[in-house]
């Protein structure tokens, strides 16, 4: 019996232990997996947080703080130059510019008209593109300049130069001597020149920069001048024949003009040819020996008549 319960004993006590031991793996493997998962959320957090992040600046706002000042050229022709005047005259308003100089030469019929037009930037190559559209455009160009680096050094010398301008104005403050008051005085006033003269090259800056500048040369001709559309050969051979037949007209037309222009010098030479060749037609008719009636060179029959007839 005390064998019996002695072999139960051991039994359970093995059972037991067997029971803790699954116990303890059981909850090993669980802490196991909880720091697993601690230390996978761990290293996402690390590998968040050291992930580098994106800090450049896109291309649209890298030209926006850039200072950029843009020119363009357009060469134009018309056939009606008032309404083409117009034209420009309006645009450059609607699109908030203003005309900076202008000039027109000519006659009607070959004048010729010349734009500077200031048109804010943001406007720029709207202008550009309603002209192209509505004016015969012969020739045109567009520049970009950018000038971000001799901006900031302006700026740079001009900080400078208020700074020291007031440290010159403190040090004024506590001179005791004229010497000293006179020397200051100069170089103080030597400071101001540098900072007027700073700061006005910053101000032209600032408006070539804000306001686009645009030259127009507007030809008044009576037909408007082929585009070439390609550089093939016939496509300049064509170009070259059409230059040719406007060359051609063109001559004319001028020829024409001079002629209108000059008429009464024309007449007087005219006047002055025709009495000149009368007075040669006369002096050669005089010079000429008088023309003899031609002689009778047939011998004279002196046989004596026949009695029978």
């Amino acid at each position: 019996m005390k064998k019996r319960w002695l072999t139960l004993s051991i039994c359970l006590l093995w059972l037991l232990t067997f029971l803790t031991a699954c116990g303890g793996s059981s909850q090993s493997n669980e802490t196991a997996a909880a720091d697993g998962a601690s230390n996978s959320e761990g290293w996402s957090q690390t590998t968040d947080e050291a992930a580098p992040q994106d800090t450049s600046t896109p291309a649209s706002q890298a030209l926006q703080n850039a200072k950029i000042i843009r020119t363009g050229q357009m060469d134009l022709e018309t056939q009606d130059f008032e309404e083409t005047d117009a034209f420009v005259r309006t645009l450059t308003e609607t699109q908030g510019g203003y005309l900076e100089s202008t000039s027109v030469s000519g006659d009607p019929g070959s004048r010729y008209g010349s734009y500077t037009v200031r048109i804010p930037q943001e406007g720029y190559d709207t202008f550009f593109a309603q002209v192209g559209e509505s004016c015969h455009v012969v020739s045109s160009s567009s520049q970009s300049q950018n000038i971000t680096e001799q901006y900031v050094d302006l700026e740079t010398r001009l900080s400078s130069l208020r700074t020291k301008h007031q440290r010159l104005l403190d040090l004024l403050a506590q001179a005791d001597s004229m010497e000293t008051i006179v020397a200051l005085e100069s170089e103080l006033a030597d400071t101001e020149y540098e900072i007027e003269s700073l700061t006005g090259s910053l101000r032209q800056y600032d408006s070539l920069i804000s306001f686009s500048t645009i030259d127009l040369s507007v030809r008044e001709v009576s037909s408007l001048s082929p585009v070439s559309e390609g550089n093939s050969f016939f496509s300049e051979l064509g170009q070259a024949l059409k230059n040719g037949s406007h060359g051609v007209l063109s001559f004319l037309r001028g020829l024409i003009l001079v002629c209108a222009t000059i008429w009464p010098v024309l007449l007087l030479a005219a006047v002055v040819v025709v009495v000149i060749w009368q007075i040669r037609r006369r002096r050669k008719a005089k010079a000429q020996p008088p023309v003899l009636p031609p002689l009778d060179d047939t011998p004279a029959d002196d046989s004596p008549e026949d009695p029978k007839a």
